[in-house]
């Protein structure tokens, strides 16, 4: 299957804080002194096959878990609107022998509704492979699991937190591929799918969620809009920087978040400014992949507690693009409430600050306000327009305050902002 062709019109900058030569990011690690007992922790992934062309791998994969089912079992394709990679893999997987194949186009975001529909088109098969964006990957993620969870007509309102039942899921799904074509959202690797339910936004989630298999193959990207690039980079840039930065980090999760900034603040602009740099894609895939496995194990902050809240309230809003307005206000504040309020937790929140904008600025002793001015100056570059161009206005905010100060993702935000912070973000944010 050879999808695209792409060429490397730059090779990696020096000094970008990885491999041979290269100098440290950072002038300091985030605790010189250990504490005595680390708290316990969790650590959630599935299998990953990286690398350019690995989508050609899929056939095989599909196969195995088909040799595994002992049983000739249908292959259900979740794709994005275009056929473009997704008859490429129909294409090959008839060759490769597999005979009932289907597939199930996402046209915008998933609902309640497009999953039981989703669901009932799969019946009969027993291998998932979703080839998309988030879109795509979320509405397959729920489709693995409700056909082997809920009885024969399951309704994944069952399943939902806040607005659903909340009912834990039991079984495995079925084998599940994920191949992600953008860079950043990370669903790939993640043990959620969020889908809406009337006005809302919410998860299903469950370790059985994270995909069997996640095929990460940057070549993919390389057609992306610019738009999209952007968007969803600065979604996977963020979502290593809130679980770098949450009180609830872990050392695994600190490993993945360090690296994907490391890759993120290096090709984020070579990515958008130079659609066929395959390095930069790879970086920014590697970013995308390693803020997925962060967040899963770790917790976000205060630009995904409004994220979450605002999508639903907005639907047109890219939640990328949301994230880029809305970070460097947050790190702001963030700074000023950690500065101001000297506890321990804190304290260590200024510390990690402090990291990340060595990270973000390739220099050691970067400070943080360069690291706000860096970010507004990524934001600027990556032409994201405000909250007001998707619909928001000063009227919205005391609800969007309201709504979000009690968000699962801002209960990791390595401070509690008052609402009277919150709404000044909202603010900044708009234009």
């Amino acid at each position: 299957m050879n999808i695209i062709q792409a060429t490397n019109l730059r090779p990696r900058p020096p000094g970008s804080g990885i491999g041979p030569g290269s100098r440290p990011s950072t002038s300091k690690r985030w605790s010189q002194s250990r504490p005595r007992a680390l708290p316990g922790f969790e650590f959630t992934s599935g299998k990953i096959v990286f690398g350019r062309n690995a989508f050609e791998k899929v056939p095989s994969l599909v196969q195995g878990y088909q040799q595994q089912l002992e049983e000739d079992c249908g292959v259900f394709i979740v794709c994005g609107s275009a056929d473009r990679l997704s008859r490429p893999l129909a294409g090959a997987l008839g060759s490769a022998g597999v005979d009932n194949i289907k597939v199930f186009h996402v046209a915008k975001e998933p609902t309640v509704e497009l999953v039981q529909e989703a669901t009932r088109e799969a019946k009969g098969c027993g291998v998932v492979v979703a080839v998309g964006g988030g879109a795509a990957i979320d509405t397959a993620k729920a489709v693995s699991v409700m056909l082997t969870n809920g009885g024969a007509d399951p309704d994944p309102l069952d399943f939902l937190e806040v607005v659903g039942r909340g009912l834990p899921i039991e079984k495995p799904g079925v084998p599940f591929i994920a191949c992600p074509s953008t860079a950043g959202v990370g669903s790939e690797v993640t043990k959620n799918a969020v889908l809406g339910a009337g006005p809302q936004k919410v998860s299903m989630r469950s370790p059985f969620l994270v995909p069997s298999v996640a095929v990460v193959d940057p070549v993919l990207t390389v057609s992306c809009p610019k738009t999209t690039t952007a968007y969803t980079g600065l979604d996977a840039l963020v979502q290593c920087i809130e679980p770098y930065c949450t009180h609830l980090a872990t050392p695994l999760s600190d490993l993945y978040a360090r690296q994907g900034i490391v890759y993120g603040a290096r090709s984020l602009r070579l990515a958008f400014d130079e659609p066929q740099n395959l390095d930069a894609r790879e970086d920014m895939s590697l970013c995308g992949l390693f803020s997925g496995v962060a967040l899963a194990n770790s917790k976000l902050g205060s630009v995904h507690g409004f994220a979450g809240v605002l999508g639903g309230m907005f639907p047109t809003a890219p939640h990328g693009a949301v994230c880029g307005r809305l970070l460097p206000p947050c790190w702001k504040s963030n700074y000023e409430a950690c500065q101001s309020e000297g506890s321990e937790q804190s304290s260590k929140a200024l510390k990690r600050m402090e990291e990340v904008a060595s990270l973000l600025l390739d220099r050691q002793n970067a400070s943080v306000e360069e690291a706000h001015a860096w970010m507004r100056s990524l934001v600027e570059h990556l032409q994201v327009p405000g909250l007001r161009s998707w619909g928001m206005g000063e009227k919205d905010i005391p609800m969007a305050v309201e709504k979000s100060a009690g968000s699962s993702s801002m209960q990791g935000n390595p401070v509690k902002l008052s609402h009277g912070v919150l709404a000044d973000i909202l603010a900044e944010a708009l234009d």
